[in-house]
């Protein structure tokens, strides 16, 4: 019977319980009795003090008439959660019902009032995965970085029918790290022929771990991004200058971050220019014309010309 009042009271205090929203042991006795346990406040007082040297975090502040209110110390505030909620929500790759069960886990750690205030959650579109275990990938590919292990792993691409089917063969890989661009994740490794390539984590199937590698190879994940806009291999990384309307700033800047050139264009207010060293690779030229006539090319000019045929083969598609 102790054990279980003890267990009860933890109970009632996890559910019910945060700083703002702490019970007397009256209140307490009054939970209790309702599930048929009878007990005097002496008693609870003695569980309470009980759990509290087990470090399990319960707090106590005080209340009118010199009584005192009980919590316990969430983890994270409603804040903190609702980030990781609407993480796990937003996240594309985690179907419906691996998203309840994270979110109930969540929503276990909180107050019943937080979560009524944290029940509505961030809409996204799903991604079919069709038959790629994204976790389960994720987890193989860390701990094989975690212990230095080499990888096999089949690329997996869609037929005419988008229908998954393995696509040339397996690659063994040395992972270095997992990256996230675009709302999606992408290994960085290491090929046998040692180069540095990244691959879709939703396109590959069948991670296998293997044996030790003592490749000492260091990766510059900063340098990395940069070479590889958008995640499109690059040749070369070029300095390239843009113009750019004043209404794409916050977007360049998310782009880029804070620490690009920018100034303003002295010919025209209503324009800024930047520069920014760039991968120069299929993913600079889709982002170019993605901005539209928002965006101007001004340097290198090989860049301008590329940018030029591209157009012109979009143009003569209609």
């Amino acid at each position: 019977m102790r054990i279980k009042r003890a267990i009860t009271i933890l109970k009632h205090l996890e559910e019910k319980t945060d700083i703002n929203n702490p019970v007397t042991v009256k209140e307490l006795q009054a939970l209790l009795e309702l599930e048929g346990i009878e007990v005097d406040r002496n008693t609870i007082k003695r569980d309470i003090e009980e759990l509290m040297d087990c470090s399990i975090g319960i707090r106590f502040i005080t209340k009118r008439h010199n009584t005192f209110g009980y919590y316990i110390e969430n983890r994270f505030t409603i804040g903190e959660t609702r980030i990781l909620l609407d993480g796990v929500a937003s996240n594309k790759f985690v179907d419906d019902k691996q998203k309840r069960e994270i979110k109930e886990k969540l929503l276990s750690k909180v107050s019943i009032e937080n979560r009524i205030k944290l029940k509505n959650q961030v809409i996204t579109n799903m991604f079919q995965n069709n038959g790629v275990d994204i976790l389960y990938n994720l987890d193989r590919i860390h701990t094989a970085i975690a212990r230095r292990r080499y990888i096999k792993v089949d690329r997996v691409t869609r037929d005419a029918n988008n229908n998954i089917k393995i696509n040339q063969g397996e690659r063994r890989i040395i992972p270095y790290a997992v990256y996230y661009e675009n709302d999606r994740y992408y290994l960085i490794g290491l090929t046998e022929e040692d180069k540095l390539r990244n691959y879709r984590i939703d396109r590959i199937k069948n991670v296998r771990i293997e044996d030790e590698h003592n490749s000492t190879v260091k990766v510059d994940l900063q340098r990395y991004s940069i070479r590889n806009f958008d995640m499109f291999p690059a040749n070369k990384v070029i300095r390239a200058e843009f113009k750019v309307n004043v209404g794409l700033k916050h977007s360049v800047i998310e782009k880029f971050g804070n620490k690009n050139f920018i100034r303003k264009d002295p010919e025209d207010g209503e324009k800024f220019i930047f520069s920014e060293e760039v991968g120069f690779n299929d993913g600079l030229i889709r982002w170019i014309l993605k901005q539209g006539s928002q965006l101007q090319v001004l340097y290198p000019e090989e860049l301008k010309v590329k940018v030029k045929e591209e157009i012109k083969k979009m143009y003569q598609l209609y």
